[in-house]
Protein backbone atom coordinates (compact mmCIF):
# COMPACT_ATOMS: atom_id res chain seq x y z
CA UNK A 1 0.00 0.00 0.00
CA UNK A 2 1.39 3.38 -0.90
CA UNK A 3 1.48 6.49 1.25
CA UNK A 4 -1.44 8.06 -0.58
CA UNK A 5 -3.76 5.09 0.07
CA UNK A 6 -2.71 5.01 3.71
CA UNK A 7 -3.46 8.73 4.05
CA UNK A 8 -6.88 8.27 2.45
CA UNK A 9 -7.67 5.41 4.85
CA UNK A 10 -6.47 7.44 7.83
CA UNK A 11 -8.64 10.40 6.77
CA UNK A 12 -11.68 8.15 6.28
CA UNK A 13 -11.13 6.57 9.68
CA UNK A 14 -10.64 9.95 11.37
CA UNK A 15 -13.92 11.16 9.91
CA UNK A 16 -15.67 7.97 11.05
CA UNK A 17 -14.21 8.36 14.53
CA UNK A 18 -15.19 12.03 14.86
CA UNK A 19 -18.70 11.38 13.58
CA UNK A 20 -19.56 8.28 15.61
CA UNK A 21 -17.32 7.85 18.65
CA UNK A 22 -19.65 9.74 21.02
CA UNK A 23 -22.65 7.81 19.76
CA UNK A 24 -20.94 4.41 20.07
CA UNK A 25 -19.70 5.31 23.57
CA UNK A 26 -23.24 6.38 24.56
CA UNK A 27 -24.73 3.13 23.25
CA UNK A 28 -22.17 1.14 25.20
CA UNK A 29 -22.62 3.32 28.30
CA UNK A 30 -26.28 2.29 28.26
CA UNK A 31 -25.22 -1.36 28.59
CA UNK A 32 -22.34 -1.14 31.09
CA UNK A 33 -22.31 0.55 34.46
CA UNK A 34 -19.16 2.63 34.23
CA UNK A 35 -18.50 5.61 31.95
CA UNK A 36 -14.76 4.94 31.76
CA UNK A 37 -15.35 1.30 30.95
CA UNK A 38 -17.78 2.35 28.22
CA UNK A 39 -15.15 4.60 26.69
CA UNK A 40 -12.56 1.81 26.84
CA UNK A 41 -14.96 -0.55 25.10
CA UNK A 42 -15.78 2.12 22.50
CA UNK A 43 -12.05 2.46 21.85
CA UNK A 44 -11.91 -1.32 21.33
CA UNK A 45 -14.69 -0.99 18.75
CA UNK A 46 -12.76 1.69 16.88
CA UNK A 47 -9.55 -0.31 17.08
CA UNK A 48 -11.36 -3.13 15.29
CA UNK A 49 -12.81 -0.61 12.84
CA UNK A 50 -9.33 0.73 12.07
CA UNK A 51 -8.12 -2.78 11.29
CA UNK A 52 -11.02 -3.25 8.91
CA UNK A 53 -10.49 0.13 7.24
CA UNK A 54 -6.80 -0.78 6.78
CA UNK A 55 -7.97 -3.92 4.97
CA UNK A 56 -9.98 -1.75 2.60
CA UNK A 57 -13.45 -2.36 4.06
CA UNK A 58 -16.09 0.34 4.20
CA UNK A 59 -17.26 0.82 7.78
CA UNK A 60 -20.52 2.53 8.67
CA UNK A 61 -22.74 3.08 11.66
CA UNK A 62 -24.48 -0.31 11.37
CA UNK A 63 -21.11 -2.12 11.46
CA UNK A 64 -20.01 -0.03 14.45
CA UNK A 65 -23.27 -0.79 16.27
CA UNK A 66 -22.98 -4.54 15.65
CA UNK A 67 -19.34 -4.47 16.70
CA UNK A 68 -20.22 -2.52 19.88
CA UNK A 69 -22.87 -5.12 20.68
CA UNK A 70 -20.29 -7.89 20.26
CA UNK A 71 -17.66 -6.06 22.32
CA UNK A 72 -20.16 -5.52 25.14
CA UNK A 73 -21.20 -9.18 24.88
CA UNK A 74 -17.55 -10.19 25.18
CA UNK A 75 -17.24 -7.97 28.26
CA UNK A 76 -20.29 -9.65 29.81
CA UNK A 77 -18.73 -13.05 29.08
CA UNK A 78 -15.44 -11.92 30.66
CA UNK A 79 -17.30 -10.80 33.77
CA UNK A 80 -19.22 -14.07 33.87
CA UNK A 81 -16.00 -16.10 33.54
CA UNK A 82 -14.50 -14.06 36.34
CA UNK A 83 -17.50 -14.75 38.59
CA UNK A 84 -17.39 -18.46 37.72
CA UNK A 85 -13.68 -18.55 38.47
CA UNK A 86 -14.30 -16.97 41.84
CA UNK A 87 -17.14 -19.36 42.59
CA UNK A 88 -15.16 -22.44 41.54
CA UNK A 89 -12.14 -21.42 43.55
CA UNK A 90 -14.38 -20.65 46.52
CA UNK A 91 -16.10 -24.01 46.08
CA UNK A 92 -12.77 -25.86 45.98
CA UNK A 93 -11.63 -23.88 48.96
CA UNK A 94 -14.78 -24.72 50.94
CA UNK A 95 -14.52 -28.36 49.90
CA UNK A 96 -11.31 -28.44 51.91
CA UNK A 97 -13.35 -27.39 55.01
CA UNK A 98 -12.00 -23.87 55.02
CA UNK A 99 -14.13 -20.82 55.61
CA UNK A 100 -14.06 -18.43 52.68
CA UNK A 101 -16.15 -15.29 53.29
CA UNK A 102 -17.57 -13.54 50.22
CA UNK A 103 -15.60 -10.34 50.83
CA UNK A 104 -12.37 -12.28 50.31
CA UNK A 105 -13.06 -12.77 46.57
CA UNK A 106 -11.12 -9.60 45.80
CA UNK A 107 -8.13 -11.06 47.62
CA UNK A 108 -8.50 -14.29 45.68
CA UNK A 109 -8.43 -12.55 42.31
CA UNK A 110 -5.45 -10.45 43.42
CA UNK A 111 -3.64 -13.58 44.61
CA UNK A 112 -4.27 -15.36 41.29
CA UNK A 113 -2.97 -12.31 39.40
CA UNK A 114 0.32 -12.59 41.34
CA UNK A 115 0.94 -16.14 40.15
CA UNK A 116 3.49 -16.79 37.40
CA UNK A 117 2.01 -16.77 33.90
CA UNK A 118 2.06 -20.57 33.47
CA UNK A 119 0.16 -21.03 36.74
CA UNK A 120 -2.36 -18.29 35.89
CA UNK A 121 -2.97 -19.97 32.54
CA UNK A 122 -3.59 -23.33 34.21
CA UNK A 123 -5.99 -21.72 36.72
CA UNK A 124 -7.79 -20.06 33.81
CA UNK A 125 -8.06 -23.34 31.89
CA UNK A 126 -9.44 -25.28 34.85
CA UNK A 127 -11.57 -22.69 36.61
CA UNK A 128 -12.32 -20.04 34.04
CA UNK A 129 -12.71 -21.97 30.83
CA UNK A 130 -14.07 -25.10 32.56
CA UNK A 131 -11.56 -27.49 31.03
CA UNK A 132 -11.14 -30.79 32.78
CA UNK A 133 -7.72 -32.07 33.83
CA UNK A 134 -7.55 -34.22 30.68
CA UNK A 135 -8.30 -31.32 28.34
CA UNK A 136 -5.82 -29.07 30.16
CA UNK A 137 -3.20 -31.82 29.93
CA UNK A 138 -3.83 -32.12 26.18
CA UNK A 139 -3.46 -28.35 25.73
CA UNK A 140 -0.26 -28.28 27.78
CA UNK A 141 1.14 -31.46 26.26
CA UNK A 142 1.52 -33.15 29.63
CA UNK A 143 -0.19 -35.82 31.71
CA UNK A 144 -3.39 -35.60 33.74
CA UNK A 145 -1.39 -36.43 36.86
CA UNK A 146 0.93 -33.47 36.21
CA UNK A 147 -2.01 -31.11 35.78
CA UNK A 148 -3.62 -32.34 39.00
CA UNK A 149 -0.32 -31.99 40.86
CA UNK A 150 0.18 -28.44 39.55
CA UNK A 151 -3.37 -27.43 40.50
CA UNK A 152 -2.83 -28.89 43.96
CA UNK A 153 0.39 -26.89 44.34
CA UNK A 154 -1.31 -23.73 43.10
CA UNK A 155 -4.13 -24.17 45.61
CA UNK A 156 -1.57 -24.74 48.36
CA UNK A 157 0.31 -21.63 47.24
CA UNK A 158 -2.88 -19.52 47.23
CA UNK A 159 -4.27 -20.80 50.51
CA UNK A 160 -2.10 -18.64 52.84
CA UNK A 161 -2.83 -15.54 50.82
CA UNK A 162 -6.59 -15.95 51.00
CA UNK A 163 -7.08 -17.82 54.27
CA UNK A 164 -8.94 -15.96 56.98
CA UNK A 165 -7.00 -15.39 60.21
CA UNK A 166 -9.24 -17.93 62.02
CA UNK A 167 -7.94 -20.67 59.70
CA UNK A 168 -4.35 -19.81 60.54
CA UNK A 169 -5.12 -19.95 64.25
CA UNK A 170 -6.99 -23.28 63.89
CA UNK A 171 -4.07 -24.75 61.92
CA UNK A 172 -1.58 -23.52 64.53
CA UNK A 173 -3.62 -25.18 67.28
CA UNK A 174 -3.66 -28.50 65.39
CA UNK A 175 0.08 -28.42 64.78
CA UNK A 176 1.05 -27.13 68.20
Amino acid sequence: MDTYEHAVQADAFSALYRQYFSLVAAVIRGRVSDMHEAEDLAMAVFELAWKRVRQGEQIGLSWLYRCARNVVGNEYQRRDRNRRLQLRLVSDYQANALVFPEERNVELVAAVQCLPLAERELVAMIYWYDLGAKEAADVLGTTVATVKMRISRIRRKLRPQISPPAHAAKKANRNG
